[in-house]
């Protein structure tokens, strides 16, 4: 009889373990593709969320941290505000620093594909951080999500099915505002600009656009990254006359610039296009040379609609400040990019993720409408000319135009 019991008793084991194999959830299925999984993206009916893993690569350290360190705070302002949860898809993130070193970048994205097997990538800071990486993202066919760089190549020569942006081209920022200036500003302009791969695209496209309005380029003078006496270049300003002067220089060097434009008395003469943002202006000095400046940007925190209102009170009351010229936005706005692909695609396998990609969905960003353009695979939105305005020891934007649906050309335009 007690055999019998306990046949009986390890049969209905033997049945209870073989029922609760045959129903694992909805974990993933299938094979996979460069470092992304292939199981089922839709919104699914089990209890426990299917985690997705995105690798953030961004320059978190050295002199362009600033960028990484917005990127970031936009992107987990928003994942938060979801709960880092989109329909059945749970995001974690794995976040690596490249340092804006190629060298580093490769082996934190080889880690971020091979070790931690992410679904997709976020991020990259600069561009040439971003054309070190492309071949491998291509070959590895890992959606990559592009919320800073302004690379022009991966949207023209070097595009990849793999490779989506959101933020802005250095074709964007370098010929938007053309038209505007030459006609309110001048059309004989003198360009400096610092040496860069960003800023040899952002000046060729300035260029090509300047002179397509009627323009004419007197003259770019190209200074070296570190650049602090800005001397012979004024000199030669004066000596050229220009109309209006463009300084394709950012950060500290456009800063110095800015100054020096006014110390030598040309601020007052000609009018002075700037790339500078108003959170550069951190001294009485820096405000002063600022003021009355133009320049052309794809987002400014006092822009006036809904979804800007709504991001900025957000951001304030998870920050204590106040955005600055873009990068929070960008990362905040890839975050709602990565919510419509994975609520939208019908599986984590790369091809579905871009099948949505290339779909043309508009996203509701502080900056405006945003769409994806599915043929340079960069975002097509709108960019305001502006001119700083001293208001007490801070700067203001006034708004002077709102240059609708900025995109860029299907190629690159012959030099």
């Amino acid at each position: 009889m007690k055999k019998q019991v306990i046949a009986i008793i390890l049969l209905v084991l033997m049945l209870i373990v073989s029922a609760c194999g045959n129903s694992s959830g909805s974990g993933s299925s299938g094979g996979s593709s460069g470092a992304a999984s292939g199981g089922k993206s839709g919104s699914g009916s089990g209890a426990n969320p299917e985690t997705v893993k995105i690798g953030v690569l961004m320059t978190l350290t050295g002199p362009a941290a600033a960028i990484g360190e917005g990127n970031m705070r936009g992107l987990e302002l928003f994942l938060e505000k979801h709960n880092y949860q989109f329909g059945n898809k749970k995001v974690e993130l794995v976040v690596e620093d490249d340092t804006n070193n190629p060298q580093i970048a490769l082996r934190k994205y080889r880690k971020l594909v091979d070790s931690d097997k992410v679904s997709m990538i976020v991020g990259i800071s600069t561009s040439t951080i971003l054309y070190a990486l492309r071949d491998q993202i291509d070959s590895d066919k890992v959606v990559t999500l592009i919320s800073n760089a302004g690379a022009n190549g991966v949207s023209w020569s070097q595009k990849s099915d793999y490779i989506y942006r959101i933020s802005f081209s250095n074709y964007q920022i370098g010929a938007n505002g053309a038209q505007y200036y030459v006609d309110n500003l001048g059309k004989r302009i003198y360009i400096v600009a610092t040496e860069s791969p960003t800023g040899k695209e952002q000046v060729d496209s300035f260029v090509d656009a300047f002179t397509k309005a009627g323009g004419e380029v007197l003259k770019v003078d190209w200074v070296k990254s570190g650049t602090t006496d800005f001397a012979t270049y004024m000199v030669d300003i004066s000596k050229a006359n220009p109309d209006v002067v463009y300084s394709f220089n950012t950060s500290t060097e456009g800063i110095r610039f800015a100054i020096q434009f006014q110390e030598f008395g040309l601020k007052d003469k000609i009018p002075l296009i700037t790339q500078l943002s108003s959170d550069m202006a951190v001294t009485p000095e820096i405000v002063d040379a600022m003021d009355g400046t133009y320049g052309a940007w794809v987002y400014a925190p006092s822009l006036d609609n809904e979804a800007n209102k709504r991001f900025v009170e957000e951001y304030r009351t998870k920050y204590n400040s106040d955005p600055t010229g873009g990068y929070e936005v960008y990362g905040y706005d890839a975050g709602q990019v990565i919510k419509h692909v994975l609520e939208n695609a019908p599986s984590l396998k790369p091809e579905d993720m871009v099948s949505v990609l290339k779909s043309g969905f508009e996203i509701d960003s502080p900056r405006g409408p945003v769409v994806i353009d599915p043929v340079t695979h960069n975002p097509v939105n709108n960019s305001y000319i502006q001119r700083f305005v001293k208001n007490g020891d801070k700067l203001d934007f006034e708004f002077l135009a709102v240059l609708e649906k900025q995109s860029m050309p299907a190629e690159e335009p012959a030099q």
